[in-house]
């Protein structure tokens, strides 16, 4: 999109399917000052479209929204379960769509979130796969998470190191990698 594109020519564009403009909106309607009005509902939706439209950032953002609303949805009511049963997988659907596109923030923040265990699962060795795969293949090493992987080095045994490893190299060999990881911006 230019810069001077006419609002209700990239409104126009983003209906009619443009993962560019859908973006584009997702990420002005989240905003104040964008020029574009603010409207979480209407961002979401963008979101969503672009996201749907294999944008890794709108898949990331929208595995980090739903991640963040099983983890804050904390009663024990039945309603509160039930949420996070549903928040919970479709975060994990959104990153791995993310992480499939080398996504460097989906790869960082799957790590935290397997080593973290609030929302899935705790597991120490995939969080190790993912902060393996953001340190080796991200092009970012301002950003690598070095430090976290190494501390998880010193919890887990070498077998488990190397199971990690090899689940690193199964994905990445997976995605048939030819272009450069997306850095954090």
């Amino acid at each position: 999109l230019q810069k001077d594109t006419p609002f209700e020519e990239i409104v126009a564009k983003a209906k009619a399917g443009d993962a560019d403009a859908q973006f584009y909106l997702a990420k002005g309607h989240a905003s104040f000052g964008t020029g574009v009005p603010h409207n979480p509902q209407e961002s979401h939706k963008w979101y969503m479209a672009a996201a749907t439209n294999n944008v890794p950032e709108a898949q990331f953002y929208l595995g980090q929204h739903f991640y963040e609303e099983a983890k804050s949805t904390r009663g024990n009511a039945p309603k509160d379960k039930a949420k996070r049963q549903q928040a919970a997988p479709i975060a994990l659907s959104w990153l791995a769509k993310a992480a499939k596109q080398s996504s460097f923030k989906a790869w960082v923040f799957l790590g935290k979130a397997f080593e973290d265990g609030t929302v899935f699962a705790k597991d120490p060795v995939e969080a190790y796969k993912w902060y393996h795969l953001a340190v080796e293949k991200g092009d970012n090493n301002i950003f690598a998470p070095v430090t976290q992987r190494n501390a998880l080095s010193l919890k887990l045994t070498p077998a488990q190191i190397e199971l990690a490893k090899r689940r690193a190299l199964d994905f990445w060999e997976a995605q048939g990698q030819e272009r450069k990881p997306t850095a954090p911006k």
